[in-house]
Parts: C-alpha cells; structure tokens; sequence
C-alpha cells in the first residue's frame, strides 16, 4: 500500500548529520516524505531542503532497519535496484548485527551487500567487516563489479548466508565469497542474527545542488533525480615536489573545509595551499574564487 512501509517489517530511523562516516545528511523522521511508498514501490529520497531549518544542515534522506522486527540468522537477500547518478550519493544495502553478541562494531561483524559511491559511478562494492579484517586496520574483505547502467536499469544485487560462507552476486554473477575460516568470533562472528538496513547516505565532498534517490520495488531501486545546477567544486592537487598529477585519482587525507583549488598550471611551485595528506598540496581554483568545497572524509579526488 502506498504511504510509510510496513511498520510491521521497518522502521524510519531518524539520525542527525554526521552521526556516522562524516556524512552530510540528516535522516528524517516519517513527518518528512524522504521514505514513502508510491505506486507499491519504496522510495528512499536524498534532497536539499534544510530539514530542521538550520543552514548548516541542508541535506536530508532516509534510512531504514529491519532490527527486532525482520532479523535473521542464515538465507538469502535479493535486491533488485536501480541507483543514484549523483554525485556525493552513497546507497547502500546491508545487513548488522541485532543484538551485537560479541560487541560493538567492527566486533560483531557487518555485511554490506551493496554499496555504490556517487563519486565513481558504476563501480558496485560487497564487503564484509570482521574485528580483524575492517576499514580502520587496512583489511580488505571485499569484491565489486562495474554497472555502466546502474542508475538506468534494475540489477540483482545479493547475498548468500550459510553456515560456511557468505556469497555475494550481482545479476546472478559472482562477486565475492568470504568463507568461513572456522578460527573464532574475530574472523566469523556470522552465528547470530542480523537485520536489513536500506539507506541513501549523502556524504564525502560537498555538492552545490544534489537530488537522489532509491527506489524498490520489492526492495527495488530507480533513481529518482541528477546533479542539478553544479557549481564546480573539483579540486586541483599537486605533489609537494610541483608534480603534475593532471588526469589521476588522488587519494587524500580529511580536510575541514578551507583554501582548495586554482588550475594546475598556477598551482606547481606555489609555497601557500592546504596540506592535504599523503604528500599533496590543494588549491582553491581562482575562477570559482566563491564557492568554498568542504571535505570531510576521506574521499578520491579527480583532478584536471
């Protein structure tokens, strides 16, 4: 039926921005309309509407668990999904723990069946975090898959839980497998239950003017809007020693906002410049002397 989902399977969790992964939104509760139901399929919309009327906070989405009302141990996930174009969007489908036997995160595991990052559009990841293997200890438990058509055509994207393994699949294709290596809860901590998270994260870099959404369709996605009236935010970086990194994927250190970009023929030698990690310099480009880029991850920067 149209209108908010299911109460009996899902729950509208409301979060604040920034309450995880330097992520710009503000989750919404259900008197906002950035999860509905329309026409029996489930959106989940990102917008810039100043939810709570505050300037600093622009941005809104929504998110949604499955926690003590639809949790699992062992079976399969299926989702069929089409995904934002947008950048700075960050859909994802995944799974966590509902009571956290062995602890909080990365403790009792996560599963991220999908997670697809505005910023390089197509590329379609599944993941798994275990206490020893994670973002934060340069663990890698992990497979993708390129989508040139993800935001135009619906795709499968899911998982398979088993006592032995967890098997991830997009269009039926196989992506990853982590397999259990029957040491203990530090490497498998995927004997207990977990729960469904649907969300559409907005995050990394600021965007001028973003629209986005997911939208399912028995757990379904289409996208809902593009990038829209853009001011350019790209960032010019150089190495230290002046190298010219013109056309490469730079990965950066976090920046709290500040002085970011001129064109990479002005920037090679100059002295001044935000020391961004990872020995490069950024600049902030002179002829969009207005608009100030504001990082606040860790995310890969294209430069010209």
């Amino acid at each position: 039926m149209d209108g908010l989902p299911d109460r009996s399977k899902w729950t509208v969790d409301p979060k604040p921005k920034g309450w995880i992964n330097g992520e710009q939104q503000v989750y919404t509760d259900t008197t906002h309309d950035n999860i509905r139901v329309v026409d029996g399929k489930l959106i989940i919309k990102g917008k810039k509407d100043y939810p709570n009327g505050n300037t600093t906070e622009p941005w809104s989405s929504g998110r949604m668990i499955s926690q003590n009302k639809m949790d699992f141990l062992y079976g399969k996930v299926e989702v069929s999904a089409k995904l934002p174009r947008a950048r700075g969007s960050w859909p994802a489908i995944w799974l966590m723990p509902t009571t956290s036997a062995y602890g909080g995160w990365p403790r009792s595991g996560e599963i991220d069946i999908m997670e697809h990052i505005g910023n390089n559009y197509g590329n379609a990841m599944s993941t798994v975090h275990t206490q020893n293997n994670n973002w934060t200890n340069g663990g890698h438990l992990s497979g993708s898959r390129n989508i040139p058509d993800a935001a135009d055509n619906y795709h499968l994207y899911a998982l398979e839980w088993s006592p032995d393994s967890l098997r991830f699949t997009f269009d039926s294709v196989h992506v990853y497998t982590y397999a259990n290596p029957h040491t203990d809860w530090k490497d498998w901590p995927f004997d207990q239950k977990f729960h469904i998270i649907l969300n559409v994260a907005i995050g990394g870099v600021a965007q001028a003017a973003l629209a986005m959404g997911l939208e399912l369709d028995a757990l379904a996605a289409r996208h809902l809007g593009e990038l829209v009236d853009r001011e350019d935010q790209e960032l010019a970086v150089v190495a230290d020693d002046g190298e010219d990194l013109a056309g490469q994927q730079v990965e950066v250190g976090a920046v709290d906002g500040g002085d970011m970009a001129v064109p990479l023929d002005q920037a090679a030698g100059l002295e001044h410049g935000r020391d961004i990690g990872g020995g490069h310099r950024a600049f902030f480009r002179e002829i969009w002397s207005t608009v100030t880029a504001r990082i606040t991850s860790t995310p890969v920067i294209r430069v010209w």
